[in-house]
């Protein structure tokens, strides 16, 4: 997956319909640690960058991608709510994109849910690989 962020140990499961959920962690100018974002094919549709000050970025090929700021707080309150964030906004996340290989899409949702266990646990792996 194309991505002009550097991203380290990245783990992507693919959640059916050409959509993958990444999980790895970051070190440059912007920030260090953990991150998961949701791709179609090469497109980035959504990403959360969960190192303070954590925070969800919406359309994020469109360079000023809007963004949602987390309340400050611990690793593992940031991860509960980008799990929540991704499972409730993706499709949110996918008509806010302006790519067209990926309006009108999504993922398969039963494909997403039961991968969901394992994505909580690549996060659950990078936060111990940031310390």
């Amino acid at each position: 997956m194309m991505n002009p962020v550097p991203r380290y140990d990245a783990v992507v499961f693919p959640v059916g319909n050409g959509f993958g959920v990444e999980v790895c962690r970051r070190d440059d100018r912007f920030g260090r640690g953990v991150c998961m974002s949701l791709h179609c094919g090469e497109v980035e549709v959504m990403r959360f960058d969960l190192f303070e000050p954590a925070h969800l970025h919406f359309a994020v090929e469109q360079g000023d991608a809007p963004r949602i700021i987390f309340p400050p707080g611990p690793i593992e309150q940031h991860v509960a709510r980008a799990l929540w964030d991704l499972r409730h906004n993706a499709t949110a996340a996918i008509v806010m994109c302006s790519d067209a290989r990926v309006l009108g899409r999504g993922p398969d949702w039963e494909a997403f849910d039961a991968t969901m266990p394992a994505i909580e646990a690549a996060l659950a792996r990078a936060r111990e690989g940031q310390s």
